[in-house]
């Protein structure tokens, strides 16, 4: 009798604490989800926050501010990764309501990638195994994707923030890995080359993109010979003058193109003489500084530098070309063609 009943608190201990570790498991799994769906990033989100942001009559959050608190609940990589596989999937099944929605979701994941770098705050690199770097690195190729695969059925402007973003990506990564930025860096301009040399003007505002935003790792990345042969093909293809609003559109671009990459040679060479031996964190802030100095990085250019044989092979044919569209377009034309001018 002693032994049944021992037998049988033995069986039912073993059956509560089975169903216990069942229901802490359940809890456990719920828990998760509910906080996967709290994270989620959904296109009634985007939608949110696209709308009004006024405060509703009675004092109550608009549907805005309450998106806006709710997105910035969200962990900064959840963030990423969600705004990263939304605008994938509505770019794969475009529709014309997810315009607006896809533009948002790149103005948000080009502000939170230079937040993955850190700010520019990092006092040493980091692995390119780092969950940041590795979210940079995953987010490149597709993007590069969109961006190439657009040109035929999406407007410039999507590619032009698309290309935003991959230009902070760049930037983001080399403050995390300066490897892993400059062998991303290699990957978009080996992507992006073919669209110069044909003087697609998207292209190569994303060529102007890279060098203003990573100079270092643009410089690092691509032969100043490389470079500088992207251009003359693209002057090439563009050596019968007309008013086309397209061809005009290609010089400007070109012109910009050639000036920033033109102040990122420059700027590159002169901080990397400035700061030999310091980290890449530093060289980086010592480029950030010349390029907004008025008095050191301008007006002082070495006639022997990668940047002078650039202007000399690129400048004179290029304004050779401003010129000699029809005076229906110049002044227009010259006067931006000199806004970039001023800037080099």
């Amino acid at each position: 009798s002693l032994l049944r009943i021992a037998l049988f608190r033995l069986l039912t201990h073993q059956k509560d604490k089975a169903q216990s570790t069942h229901n802490t498991n359940q809890n456990n799994f719920n828990a998760n989800q509910n906080k996967q769906q709290k994270n989620m990033i959904t296109t009634e989100l985007l939608d949110a926050l696209l709308s009004p942001g006024a405060a509703i009559a009675n004092g109550e959050p608009s549907p805005r501010q309450q998106a806006e608190s709710h997105y910035q609940s969200i962990p900064l990589l959840e963030r990423v990764k969600g705004l990263f596989h939304l605008l994938n999937q509505m770019y794969q099944h475009s529709s014309s309501n997810d315009e607006a929605r896809k533009m948002l979701a790149c103005v948000l994941i080009r502000r939170d990638a230079a937040s993955l770098g850190g700010g520019g705050n990092r006092l040493s690199q980091t692995s390119s195994s780092s969950p940041e770097a590795s979210l940079l690195q995953e987010m490149a190729s597709p993007f590069l994707s969109m961006f190439l695969d657009s040109s035929g059925k999406e407007n410039e402007k999507f590619r032009r923030m698309i290309g935003h973003c991959i230009a902070e990506f760049c930037l983001s990564l080399t403050l995390l890995s300066s490897s892993a930025g400059d062998e991303m860096m290699k990957g978009i301009l080996n992507g992006v080359g073919p669209g110069c040399a044909a003087a697609d003007p998207t292209s190569l505002q994303l060529l102007e993109y890279l060098a203003a935003r990573s100079p270092l790792s643009f410089c690092r990345s691509g032969t100043p010979e490389g470079i500088v042969s992207l251009f003359t093909s693209a002057i090439s293809s563009l050596q019968n003058p007309c008013t086309d609003a397209r061809y005009v559109k290609c010089v400007e671009a070109l012109l910009g193109a050639v000036c920033e990459v033109g102040n990122s040679f420059e700027t590159s060479e002169k901080a990397i003489s400035k700061n030999k031996g310091g980290n890449v964190n530093e060289l980086l802030f010592l480029l950030q500084v010349q390029a907004n100095s008025t008095t050191d990085a301008k007006g002082c250019v070495n006639p022997q530098s990668n940047a002078a044989s650039l202007g000399r092979t690129c400048l004179p044919l290029l304004l050779d070309m401003i010129l000699k569209i029809t005076p229906s377009n110049s002044d227009e034309l010259l006067s931006r063609c000199m806004e970039h001018l001023s800037h080099a």
